[in-house]
């Protein structure tokens, strides 16, 4: 009789959860199966993809902040040195020539770059900019060095050389301290140093000139002579 009023009389509670399981009144509350498997695949599907989607817009948080300080850092945008050179003739080289060189610079027959370091070897080697350490090349052109210029033909600076010129036949800087060394002729507007060659020219001298034809043009201490052979000093 128990069993009977309460199969006679369910509860809205007990409605709902036949409902929900879809069980009859009076039947056992057996959940639905299908119901739980679809349920359970809908909660799988959503979280992993709410994962992936919080994962993807970090990640692009990310990258865009880090962008943004390299945007703030000067000159990180376009980076204008790298460390080794190798080419063949200009543009035939890895290294645009309107970008320098920090390490190694090696040419088989002729490279420009802006500014060169450390060692440069080649045939004809042009450098606009500002070189230092050393170069061993046939024909040296450029704009300011320091170090050594080691050329079997000739080195030819427009701006300042501060280290030692060598060359077969001439050396020509505007101004510079140190040593100029040729088998034929040293030029120089403003020099301090020693000039050893067949010739030497320097406009203004602080120093001494070895040669044939030694050349002091704003005077020299030697009889006050702007010419003199052998020797010829200014100080």
């Amino acid at each position: 009789m128990i069993s009977q009023r309460i199969c006679q009389r369910p509860t809205s509670d007990r409605i709902l959860r036949n409902r929900t399981f879809g069980s009859l009144d009076c039947e056992p509350r057996r959940p639905n199966v299908e119901t739980l498997h679809r349920i359970t695949r809908l909660v799988d599907g959503i979280e992993p993809t709410l994962i992936a989607e919080g994962a993807v817009k970090k990640l692009c948080l990310l990258v865009a902040l880090v962008f943004s300080s390299i945007s703030l850092v000067p000159g990180a945008a376009s980076a204008q040195t790298k460390p080794v050179q190798l080419g063949l003739v200009t543009p035939l080289q890895i290294v645009p020539e309107d970008q320098s060189v920090g390490a190694f610079r090696l040419c088989l027959i002729y490279c420009a770059n802006e500014d060169v370091q450390y060692v440069d070897i080649g045939l004809v080697l042009k450098t606009t900019g500002e070189q230092s350490f050393v170069q061993f090349s046939a024909l040296g052109l450029g704009n300011d060095f320091s170090g050594v210029q080691w050329n079997w033909a000739g080195a030819y600076n427009t701006g300042h050389l501060s280290g030692v010129q060598w060359s077969g036949l001439g050396n020509y800087t505007v101004t510079g301290e140190g040593v100029q060394l040729s088998g034929l002729f040293n030029y120089a507007e403003e020099f301090g140093g020693l000039q050893f060659a067949l010739v030497n020219y320097a406009k203004d001298l602080q120093g001494l000139q070895v040669g044939l034809i030694n050349i002091i043009a704003n005077g020299g201490d030697i009889f006050g002579l702007p010419i003199f052979p052998i020797v010829n000093f200014d100080f």
